[in-house]
């Protein structure tokens, strides 16, 4: 995980809501002999009391897309509603197709 940042969203898109958000960046280095395609890539976040962020596309989402070489990298940016006091730690899988294994990040120390 490189970066995790509160936020307050705007709704953007019917049915979103505005509030309390975490933003969430992360960077993936593909260690494969093989490209991937990272568009398909699902990522979740559970808050401290078990809580699920609530996915939106609020800025400054800006998800992983396209094909990843063997030995390059990308960055992208997951945006969730979570109240503040789900916050203290957070644990976020990533998922970059499905059926392969499952990366989960715990922060404590957020």
């Amino acid at each position: 995980m490189a970066k995790v940042r509160d936020l307050t969203v705007k709704a953007t898109t019917p049915g979103e809501i505005a509030g309390p958000a975490v933003a969430i960046t992360l960077r993936v280095t593909n260690g494969g002999a093989k490209g991937i395609n990272l568009s398909a890539a699902m990522i979740s976040v559970t808050g401290s009391h078990g809580a699920y962020g609530q996915p939106t596309t609020s800025d400054p989402y800006d998800p992983f897309s396209g094909s990843l070489a063997a030995g390059d990298s990308a960055t992208g940016t997951y945006v969730f509603r979570l109240p503040a006091e789900q916050r203290k730690s957070l644990s976020v899988t990533v998922e970059y197709v499905a059926g392969a294994p499952v990366a989960l990040f715990v922060d404590k120390n957020k």
